[in-house]
């Protein structure tokens, strides 16, 4: 094991782009040479996350690795049971709250599982694509959790970011690290699915903007009962919507393993947007791909999400 995180390790020392980062994927599962396996750095706090229990057995080895490699983090293991649920062992952390820093934002993370943290390192490529591309545009954050796209935007200068989540506690951790970066927007404590179709109404009667960037990251599941928990039974809905609304670009981003599983997503997009849309997939930085990206499959644990940008023709 102390091999393959060696190697995985190296491979990053060698790549230009991770030159000097603190916030990236330090190992990638199958690609990296360990199914299973995925170790997220946040700055001073590393997450490994097992997905499966013979790993259990390598966890004093991984910290000393981690310690010795990175002075001063502290690690928190995230391990998956039989019954398909994770707990969290905090290993002595000296604090339940961590920053990290991302494209020059700065971000609070959280250890708390049910939390996931506070920054999905694997949507960082939209977060990229997001800062150059931000400055005097009107962004509608769907989905927006911890708004860390919404701190982006406004980094980057957006004229306005409206962050949308049924969650107040989310909207709120939002407005702390819009704080820490001195930054302000708007957050609507509302459901993605009713805040549309409200807003599409109003767009027709000339009560409404119409956003410039729409971004759209979903959960595989959601607050609701039955199969109204599953998310993906809402992606139709969400492309209706954006074609009704009209806007000049739409992120796109899919993490729903399930959902992708034989279905080409770019195909399916492209149809459901009415062919109104120009896609392009966004590639993911060198940390998230790993060593070898094709050993990454739909048999793997988890996959990284796929994130399209489209761009209305005409």
């Amino acid at each position: 094991m102390k091999e393959v995180l060696q190697r995985a390790l190296g491979w990053r020392l060698e790549q230009s782009d991770l030159s000097g980062l603190t916030t990236l994927r330090l190992f990638s599962g199958a690609s990296d040479g360990c199914k299973g396996l995925w170790i997220d750095r946040y700055g001073p706090l590393v997450v490994v996350s097992l997905y499966r229990s013979e790993l259990v057995a390598h966890k004093k080895l991984m910290v000393e690795f981690l310690e010795k490699n990175f002075p001063g983090v502290e690690v928190l293991f995230k391990i998956k049971g039989s019954d398909q649920s994770f707990q969290a062992e905090l290993n002595g952390l000296s604090q339940r709250e961590f920053i990290c820093s991302e494209l020059g934002c700065d971000y609070k993370i959280k250890t708390e599982l049910e939390h996931d943290f506070g920054l999905f390192i694997d949507t960082h490529a939209a977060r990229h694509w997001l800062s150059e591309h931000a400055e005097g545009k009107e962004i509608l954050n769907l989905f927006s959790y911890s708004c860390a796209f919404g701190v982006v935007g406004m980094k980057y200068g957006a004229k306005q970011v409206t962050n949308i989540d049924p969650n107040r506690s989310y909207l709120d951790w939002g407005k702390s690290n819009a704080q820490l970066n001195h930054l302000d927007f708007r957050n609507l404590c509302d459901p993605a699915q009713k805040y549309l179709p409200r807003h599409c109404r109003r767009l027709k009667e000339g009560k409404d903007q119409t956003y410039d960037i729409v971004i759209a990251d979903p959960p595989a599941f959601l607050v609701g009962r039955g199969d109204d928990r599953l998310g993906r039974k809402l992606w139709p809905k969400l492309l209706d919507w954006f074609v009704e609304m009209r806007p000049k670009t739409i992120i796109l981003i899919c993490n729903d393993r399930s959902f992708r599983l034989g279905r080409e997503m770019k195909p399916y997009f492209s149809d459901r947007l009415q062919g109104k849309y120009a896609l392009k997939q966004l590639d993911h930085r060198a940390d998230l791909k790993g060593q070898n990206v094709l050993a990454l499959t739909m048999q793997e644990d988890y996959l990284p999400p796929d994130i399209f940008i489209a761009q209305r023709r005409g």
